[in-house]
């Protein structure tokens, strides 16, 4: 089942992933299967959070912290501290997510999850508008250390490049906050380093900066990345960016087509609260089907265990019954011989008295 349910999660599958793993949950003897429940816990605290439904995110996570003094590998306190983390964020938490994501960062983990938290950590300093900091950070991050060796090294693969272009993008809107024109280096090469593997998925970022970017500076091409960011992001239909990419085409449209994404924007947010309703309803009711299946479970258990307590009864009656049956045979042999030894001791005694009797006339005749 776990295979199942981590292939729906990889395909994106959310909702028979969640079926899935809650499922793991509800079956699994926590003392001999913790990796399973572990891992199921913490897909379904990345999915909650992945559908905005950052309270129930955290609720599934915190489920693992009593787990992890008995779980070996690294990956789950990483995972538990990142989830945390990032549901802080995104409620704006900027205390308890860098608690959580320092906590992440101590731990002896993978470069690349070492990585990832430091990344994220950049994105907390970014919303505290802490962008110097945040700068200093991705700085490091993509000039020191793993991507620098693997640079000179000539070993990055796709994976490595993917995420070396998300810290430099970061990087570039650091600079950008800070009015530094050395910005456009760093989004520019994320865009070329995007095209070049295919990061689809991260293509409408670059768009969406290098838009912002010319937006008080060239109009046109700020409508011209905003265009190509807003195609972007309708090709993986992602709300925030399209989001993002509808905002800035309408900063930087005239008559018709400003009205064309004005509406677009309009349609995109009533869809996207239909969705959300829709989602949360869903899962409501897999949550449901899966309460109800527990119940139904522990009833069937209950009339198991009652049905066994019947039939325990009964042979339980059966054996008194065949002992008390046992016992009187047993009496009534012993009556029947000890009746028949006390008829023949009378006899006995009789003819010897008979005998005697007999004996004594002779004599006295």
């Amino acid at each position: 089942m776990t295979v199942i349910a981590d292939r729906q999660y990889e395909e994106d599958k959310l909702d028979s992933a969640f079926h899935n793993y809650n499922k793991i949950i509800l079956l699994a003897d926590i003392k001999n299967n913790t990796v399973d429940y572990a891992d199921a816990l913490i897909a379904m605290g990345y999915i909650h959070h992945s559908q905005g439904d950052y309270i129930n995110s955290e609720a599934v996570t915190t489920k693992i912290l009593p787990l992890l003094p008995h779980l070996k590998k690294t990956r789950f306190a990483w995972n538990t501290y990142n989830i945390l983390g990032l549901n802080y964020l995104a409620t704006k938490d900027y205390d308890n997510a860098l608690l959580y994501l320092k906590k992440a960062l101590a731990l002896k983990t993978n470069p690349w999850r070492q990585l990832e938290t430091l990344s994220n950590i950049g994105l907390i300093y970014i919303e505290q508008h802490h962008y110097k900091k945040a700068t200093d950070l991705y700085l490091k991050i993509t000039t020191q250390g793993y991507y620098a060796d693997k640079k000179k090294q000539h070993t990055l693969d796709a994976y490595d490049y993917t995420e070396y272009a998300t810290m430099i993008d970061n990087l570039g809107n650091c600079l950008f906050k800070l009015r530094n024109p050395r910005a456009l280096v760093y989004f520019n090469e994320a865009l070329e380093i995007r095209l070049k593997v295919k990061a689809d998925e991260a293509l409408p970022f670059s768009f969406n900066h290098l838009s912002e970017y010319y937006l008080s500076k060239k109009t046109a091409l700020s409508n011209q990345y905003a265009t190509m960011g807003y195609k972007a992001a309708c090709k993986i239909n992602a709300f925030g960016t399209k989001k993002k990419s509808l905002k800035l085409l309408i900063a930087t449209s005239t008559a018709k087509d400003l009205k064309k994404y004005s509406n677009a924007y309009i349609k995109l947010i009533d869809s996207m609260s239909v969705a959300q309703k829709k989602t949360k309803n869903q899962f409501s009711v897999i949550k449901y089907n899966l309460n109800q299946s527990k119940e139904e479970n522990l009833q069937l258990k209950i009339q198991k265990a009652a049905h066994e307590l019947q039939l325990e009864k009964q042979k339980n009656r059966s054996i008194i019954s065949y002992v008390i049956i046992f016992v009187i045979t047993m009496l009534c042999m012993l009556t029947f011989m000890h009746l028949r030894s006390k008829n023949r001791k009378e006899k006995n005694m009789q003819f010897s008295k008979v005998k005697y009797e007999y004996q004594k006339s002779l004599v006295t005749n």
